[in-house]
């Protein structure tokens, strides 16, 4: 250990524990001259030096060097612990709001509050967990990035309904295009913990079960739209709804397919709309029909539309009007 005085006589006063030699390890030890003390940088054994500075520094720090006093001695560690606390409260404080703010995100976010909507809206969940669901745990998860295209969120948490308590898992996807980067539901299972029961109501990566809902089947449709252009279509209609939903595609040159997306809230036609986008890809159309599939309003907010007339719509068709004009 240096040139410590070992038979240098120490007082009783300061045999006892120093936490700024404990916190401080590697500083206070060159500070000191306590060169053993460079040991905490050592893997393994770094932890088991602190604890021994903490509990020896003292002994070794006033053999090593000549004080004046016991007092101007404690008076000295006192700042050594006083600047320990400082130090690691602050990093402390900093990884708190650090991993707080990660939670707090994640618990507001947009991908979170479509998972939550969805299990409100569908009818299935609803009536497995019992309506209203509420959100009763902190969000867990992760976010991964894919080249630019896309964001993959895996989350989890915990939710409250009327029958029981369960964990919900969803696997989203994130597309930074035209739709204002929203999020659509690749994957959504509910596990009962107590139970272990496993319960899947969403997968779009799977073949079609009656368990699933019915959007795992739009992933091969709007393969089939790309592959083949123009004069193909996906109508979608729910259940006896009057308003229907639509996508066309059509060979937007360069090997490039376009999608027009449309919709209609009566049979009659009169209140018909069409994108004002009418080039959308395929990840864009597909995220639209997946929406409107799962019960999900917010898409008519993802493009602007425009009202389409008859004329729009029938272009071949003649009115009475162009029949006397002709």
């Amino acid at each position: 250990m240096g040139d410590i005085n070992q038979e240098k006589t120490v007082p009783d006063a300061i045999k006892k524990w120093n936490w700024g030699a404990f916190l401080l390890s590697f500083f206070w030890s060159i500070r000191h001259g306590v060169w053993i003390g460079l040991l905490t940088l050592v893997p393994v054994v770094g932890w088991l030096m602190s604890l021994i500075l903490a509990a020896k520094g003292n002994e070794w720090a006033w053999r090593k060097r000549d004080y004046t006093s016991v007092e101007e001695f404690l008076n000295t560690q006192k700042l050594w612990t006083k600047w320990g606390l400082i130090i690691w409260g602050s990093v402390f404080v900093f990884f708190g709001l650090t991993i707080g703010g990660i939670f707090y995100k994640m618990d507001t976010s947009s991908s979170t509050k479509q998972v939550i909507k969805i299990i409100n809206n569908n009818e299935k969940i609803s009536q497995y967990l019992g309506a209203p669901v509420k959100k009763i745990s902190f969000v867990q998860g992760s976010i991964e990035r894919e080249s630019g295209k896309s964001t993959k969120s895996h989350i989890n948490f915990e939710v409250q309904g009327t029958k029981q308590k369960a964990r919900v898992y969803a696997e989203l996807r994130e597309f930074n295009h035209e739709l204002n980067n929203m999020w659509y539901v690749d994957k959504l299972y509910i596990k009962n913990e107590n139970t272990i029961e496993e319960k899947v109501f969403i997968d779009a990566l799977q073949e079609y079960s009656p368990e699933i809902e019915n959007v795992v089947v739009l992933e091969d449709v709007f393969i089939a739209l790309d592959r083949n252009k123009d004069g193909y279509y996906v109508f979608i209609r729910l259940h006896e709804a009057n308003e229907f939903f639509q996508v066309a595609a059509y060979d937007g040159g360069q090997s490039h397919t376009c999608f027009v997306a449309e919709y209609s809230e009566s049979d009659d036609f009169k209140n018909h709309y069409q994108a004002k986008n009418s080039c959308l890809n395929k990840a864009e159309a597909l995220h639209l029909a997946k929406m409107y599939s799962t019960g999900i309003d917010e898409w008519k907010n993802l493009l602007e539309w425009k009202k389409m007339t008859k004329r729009d719509l029938f272009p071949n068709k003649k009115s009475k009007q162009d029949i006397i004009r002709d």
